[in-house]
């Protein structure tokens, strides 16, 4: 009898479904990460927002008060007492990774020259089922 070359059907369907399965883990792990990572980038702009706003009230960017206004699917740093009678052509907009939500106060203000908030508060991004909590204390710095 001739020796056969090549591979049997059995290995064949072995090799395929070791393959799948790395493919299934590699998708969900990647998943996974991705979610981490959009929540670790949101606190990361997040943190940079706040201490842009509070820099620029300090340093008395064009004589006021500046704040951070989050919205579902942004944050704006932006001019003036509030939000509502902000200067718009002052306004910074950074989008948040889609499907990151927060909770807390949406909008903080920063006094002219103090850079003291206007409130002191607590947030929750979340993205799926991973979540991420941060203070802002009195003196304005994100914990």
């Amino acid at each position: 009898m001739l020796p056969r070359a090549g591979f049997s059907l059995i290995e064949l369907i072995v090799v395929l479904a070791v393959v799948s399965l790395l493919a299934v883990l590699s998708i969900s792990t990647y998943g996974t990460i991705s979610v981490h990572h959009d929540v670790n980038s949101s606190v990361t702009m997040l943190r940079s927002n706040i201490e842009a706003a509070k820099h620029r009230a300090v340093a008395g960017v064009n004589d006021s008060n500046w704040g951070i206004k989050l919205l579902a699917d942004r944050m704006v740093i932006f001019r003036g007492v509030s939000y509502a009678a902000r200067v718009t052509a002052s306004d910074i907009t950074t989008y948040w990774p889609q499907g990151v939500t927060f909770t807390g106060t949406d909008e903080i203000v920063f006094t002219k020259l103090t850079g003291s908030p206007s409130t002191t508060t607590a947030w929750q991004l979340t993205k799926k089922n991973f979540s991420t909590n941060l203070t802002l204390n009195a003196t304005g710095t994100l914990q």
